[in-house]
């Protein structure tokens, strides 16, 4: 019977926990233009825009909204990082 309580318990705890997510949702990420990318990288914005055109694993991350650029700063400056330590930086 008390294993009965356990996963009741249980479900009602993941409810609980997608209620409150839907509540209070993360906040979505901070996205940049390439002009505020390349001032966080100290980079050209002709730098950047020659990454975006790459594709693999070369290819910086970034999201594109309709005709516009946009890139997510953590998410760059993994890359930077596995770019990095992979010697390819």
């Amino acid at each position: 019977m008390s294993s009965d309580i356990h996963s009741e318990g249980s479900a009602v705890d993941r409810k609980s926990e997608q209620i409150a997510h839907l509540l209070h949702p993360e906040p979505p990420p901070q996205l940049l233009n390439i002009d505020q990318m390349a001032e966080v990288l100290n980079v050209p914005k002709s730098w950047l825009y020659g990454k975006t055109r790459e594709t693999g694993p070369e290819a910086i991350p970034r999201l594109k909204l309709g005709k516009y650029l946009r890139f997510e700063p953590v998410v760059v400056l993994e890359w930077i990082r596995r770019q990095t330590a992979a010697g390819m930086g």
